[in-house]
């Protein structure tokens, strides 16, 4: 099988680095997060299993992933938007929050690569 096009490896980094920033970083923010903590939790989980899933074999679970990364950079950039738009530019949580979004669509971009790479197989 031909590896040229599956970006699995970028995608995993990008979500586990996203996954690792969500973990260090939710305790200091829970005041400002308006869901409960359990589906933050579950987003951290999800992200890594899925990180830990990925491999060119199983073209179905590419897609899950790059569906999960662009549904993660939703939500992510909205809570980065809004945190702008409520506490300005210098504020920690619309940072955090802004990083986070930019790892998913990152992961959403090269997700889409490999999707559309497998698919040409």
């Amino acid at each position: 099988m031909c590896m040229g096009h599956y970006y699995g490896d970028h995608v995993r980094s990008l979500l586990v680095a996203a996954a690792v920033l969500m973990t260090v970083t939710t305790p200091f923010f829970i005041d400002l997060i308006h869901k409960p903590i359990f589906f933050a939790i579950l987003a951290m989980l999800v992200l890594v299993i899925l990180s830990g899933l990925i491999n060119p074999k199983q073209r179905g679970l590419v897609a899950v992933t790059t569906i999960t990364s662009a549904v993660s950079f939703l939500v992510f950039e909205y809570y980065a938007i809004t945190s702008f738009k409520e506490f300005g530019l210098k504020n920690l949580f619309f940072w955090v929050n802004e990083t986070i979004a930019l790892l998913c669509l990152l992961a959403t971009y090269f997700g889409t690569k490999s999707v559309r790479g497998l698919s040409q197989q």
